[in-house]
């Protein structure tokens, strides 16, 4: 009952500022303001620039792809360099931040169902705990075997970088 009466305080407490961002229109994370401030600088069109010798330069108008402004014939270093935001590290890093998210959902049910389930001795989430106990574990193996993965791929192409 104790546990119940302290989840209804929470709610109470955290319910009303959640519900006026909303109201607001203001975004719920930080992500998604985040990804509509990057849409909107990626719609901007990039101005040239000019090197330190009177050069025009060469910057990159969206991800992956380069502008060339004022007839400027690139180098071959220039050609070569990247931008420092890579696809496929703003896609890693969206992952990471689900799977930590679906991971601490995960650790939530399991102590919620622990303390309903062996705290006030209901047998039906005691089943439940044991089950999200199982699941969350599995979890936790599944996310112990994508590390170790990711860290052999940088390890196998920090080895073809250096040969």
């Amino acid at each position: 009952m104790v546990v119940l009466i302290l989840a209804v305080m929470w709610i109470a407490v955290l319910a009303p500022p959640l519900l006026r961002s909303r109201a607001d229109g203001r975004p719920s994370s930080s992500v998604s303001s985040f990804r509509r401030q990057l849409s909107t600088l990626q719609r901007m069109p990039a101005a040239p620039t000019r090197l330190p010798s009177g050069r025009p330069s060469v910057r990159p108008a969206a991800p992956g792809t380069y502008r060339i402004s004022s007839g400027y014939a690139p180098t071959a270093t220039a050609l070569r360099t990247r931008p420092s935001y890579d696809r496929r590290a703003m896609q890693r890093g969206v992952q990471r931040r689900r799977r930590q998210n679906v991971l601490v959902a995960m650790a939530g049910v399991v102590l919620v169902t622990g303390v309903i389930g062996w705290g006030m001795a209901a047998r039906t989430m005691m089943y439940a705990n044991v089950l999200a106990d199982v699941v969350f574990g599995g979890y936790v193996y599944l996310l112990v075997q994508i590390r170790h993965a990711e860290e052999d791929r940088a390890m196998k192409r920090m080895w073809a970088d250096a040969a």
